[in-house]
């Protein structure tokens, strides 16, 4: 666990070191019509980028960790313009770790209707922020579940606040909250993943093929986790 916790911390370091914004899948995302050819779109730049990292036996290696970036750059990308394209509202880092939540099975998808009804009930329909109070309210259930009890009352006294105040520090402090309970999971996710791109890499062909495919699974899924999240919150917004 400590070593795949170790791996999930350094993925969730790199979508910080990276400087990735929101603002970019906004603009990105408007040139396209529709969710599908949003998230088609974002995972054949992946699986390309998986491929040719692997293409030359040996040098994979070094390929690997330039497609892991490449990866984590379309993952959070992909998961802001999903959000835009639904009409939903998208609140960065937040919307991002709650999302890495769902896809890496820290939280099942249930978790979503539960917060959803948790968000109107206590911080009400006309709240200022809308689907923030949902990301909120997802934040809190994520910490009951992987924490326990105690980390669930400090998120959701976290989040109310914030749903009260608008207040985006207390968003980014939720989000790193939340971020570090999925770690592990993240972690243990992407694992397997990286040690087959490392194996097959000193396969000529095979090896292009496998990593392109594995950033194909990751993508595919990850747009799963990211439409249900955002459907979500458009609903209870």
């Amino acid at each position: 666990m400590a070593t795949a916790e170790a791996l999930g911390n350094a993925f969730l370091s790199a979508f910080e070191k990276l400087g990735i914004d929101p603002e970019m899948a906004r603009r990105g995302v408007s040139e396209y019509a529709t969710v599908e050819s949003w998230i088609n779109s974002q995972t054949a730049q992946a699986a390309l980028v998986g491929g040719a990292a692997s293409a030359v036996p040996g040098v994979h290696h070094a390929g690997v960790f330039v497609d892991a970036a490449v990866l984590i750059h379309k993952m959070a990308i992909m998961t802001w313009g999903i959000g835009y394209k639904v009409g939903a509202g998208v609140d960065g880092k937040l919307d991002l770790a709650n999302t890495l939540a769902l896809w890496s099975g820290a939280v099942d998808e249930d978790v979503l209707v539960v917060a959803g009804l948790a968000a109107v009930a206590v911080v009400g329909a006309a709240a200022s922020g809308g689907g923030t109070a949902f990301a909120y309210a997802v934040a809190a259930k994520i910490a009951g579940k992987v924490a326990g009890a105690g980390a669930a009352a400090a998120a959701t006294k976290l989040g109310a606040k914030g749903a009260a105040k608008g207040v985006g520090m207390i968003a980014g402090k939720l989000a790193s909250t939340t971020m570090s309970h999925v770690a592990p999971h993240l972690g243990a996710k992407m694992a397997a993943k990286l040690a087959t791109k490392h194996v097959t890499g000193w396969i000529p062909v095979v090896g292009a093929v496998t990593a392109g495919g594995i950033n194909v699974w990751v993508m595919k899924r990850l747009a799963d986790s990211a439409t249900a999240y955002y459907r979500a919150k458009a609903r209870y917004s």
